[in-house]
């Protein structure tokens, strides 16, 4: 979400000067900022990571996964909206260190993964992927859905998905922790830039995370925001939290914590616990 302002704005002057056919790429340059670049793990410090090429509905989806230490979940890693798997090398190495598991999928038009990057194509490329692990782990592995920014959405369409669309051999998450949620996309163009945002958004995917938070999660639910995230307010954050409908719910809110900085300020053993979800009590 950091390149959103600056992109925009540059928008909204193409818009101004009649530009139509920008209108054609304002996902993929405001809200998709992904890097196409495929790093081996090896390159990035994580030699320890097995890389899977799994078939989904737009081609191959890159996929890393390590397997869990004894009686630890398996964290299934969805990223925000820049950048690709490399990184994200650093929380996965303490994620690692700390005996969990990864399981974390390269969006289409991301770290080598096929496809352009669309809301339906990305959630259904995760869905894909999840009941791949599913059928590899086995129903008895705990798995927790992390959702950073963008991902928070992907978070929570997968869960959507996974309970309009059940499978029987498919492991249901134990719980969910979303980092910088937003409530919708038409929503934070709205907030930042008024009208001009609202009518920019009407060519951009929605990602209605406040309905989708309200419908579909009843996991225990970890949300965590930082106080002075300019990109993502806090108040969106606590909105997505007031509207889960979790019997077992927490918010953290990181004071001096901003959109990119959350795991910087002192919560990671609190987030790291909240992974294993013993402060939920399970």
């Amino acid at each position: 979400m950091i390149r959103f302002f600056a992109f925009a704005f540059l928008i909204l002057g193409f818009l101004a000067l009649g530009v139509e056919k920008v209108l054609d790429q304002t996902n993929d340059t405001i809200l998709y900022t992904f890097d196409p670049t495929e790093e081996a793990p090896s390159q990035t410090y994580l030699p320890h990571v097995e890389v899977h090429d799994l078939d989904g509905p737009l081609g191959r989806v890159v996929t890393w996964y390590v397997p869990p230490k004894r009686g630890k979940p398996i964290v299934v890693y969805l990223h925000g909206n820049a950048g690709n798997l490399a990184d994200r090398t650093g929380r996965f190495n303490r994620l690692i260190r700390a005996g969990f598991g990864i399981f974390a999928q390269a969006y289409p038009g991301s770290s080598g993964s096929a496809g352009s990057p669309r809301e339906e194509a990305i959630i259904t490329s995760m869905r894909a992927g999840y009941d791949w692990l599913s059928n590899k782990i086995g129903p008895s592995q705990r798995l927790v859905i992390y959702g950073e920014s963008l991902g928070s959405a992907v978070a929570l369409g997968l869960i959507e998905n996974l309970s309009t669309a059940p499978n029987d051999r498919t492991t249901l998450p134990t719980g969910v922790i979303l980092e910088a949620p937003f409530t919708s996309i038409p929503d934070m163009a709205k907030t930042m830039f008024g009208p001009p945002g609202s009518f920019v958004a009407r060519f951009m995917d929605d990602w209605d995370s406040l309905t989708r938070v309200k419908t579909s999660v009843d996991l225990p639910l970890i949300v965590v925001h930082g106080v002075q995230d300019q990109v993502v307010r806090s108040n969106k954050g606590r909105a997505v939290f007031d509207a889960a409908q979790s019997d077992k719910k927490r918010l953290l809110m990181v004071p001096d914590a901003n959109h990119v900085n959350i795991w910087s300020h002192g919560v990671i053993s609190q987030i790291l616990n909240h992974m294993a979800l013993t402060d939920l009590g399970l």
